[in-house]
């Protein structure tokens, strides 16, 4: 009779165990999760092409008519918007807290946006006339995503200048 008391009680606490080891995963896995449910919308970190366009208007207008804008785009097309390889190159901030965690959480920061190569810029676009170092990027900036496996045909001269193919005059608007 103890013995099969005793196989019980090690039954339950090992559905016990089970189970809290399941809520457990559930809620570790779920924190980054509501992190990024919390932060959509705020803007704390990426501030998104809109606010960039109200200084920078005739390079987001140009940059709008590239793959780069559109490329968020092509993944849903494809059926690969879910695939966080291809997120991390197809999105802005993606992998960051702040960044794209997906269609329906973070749609505004869908494509290759001004912040993907040249950094986070909430901070610029509260204080624009505050002068922040962004990247300028470069080659090596390109090939985090342009890499040989996926743009074998890559040519950074003539690629970068479809991304920014105005006068340097016209770089800065109001």
């Amino acid at each position: 009779m103890f013995l099969l008391n005793l196989q019980r009680s090690a039954a339950k606490d090992h559905d016990i165990r089970k189970a809290a080891v399941m809520v457990i995963s559930a809620f570790i896995l779920l924190v980054p999760v509501l992190q990024g449910i919390a932060m959509a919308g705020s803007s704390a970190f990426f501030a998104t092409f809109e606010a960039c366009r109200s200084c920078h208007r005739a390079i987001v207008l140009s940059w709008q008519e590239t793959p780069h804008a559109r490329a968020l785009k092509d993944l849903i097309r494809t059926g690969h918007e879910t695939v966080s390889d291809c997120l991390r190159c197809h999105t802005t901030g993606a992998g960051n807290a702040e960044g794209f965690l997906d269609v329906e959480v973070t749609p505004e920061l869908g494509g290759v946006q001004c912040e993907a190569c040249h950094g986070p810029g909430y901070k610029h676009s509260q204080d624009p006339e505050k002068k922040i170092p962004f990247p300028r990027p470069d080659i090596k900036i390109c090939r985090q995503c342009h890499t040989l496996e996926q743009s074998l045909n890559f040519e950074y001269d003539t690629k970068s200048l479809r991304i920014h193919n105005i006068s340097e005059d016209k770089r800065r608007e109001k």
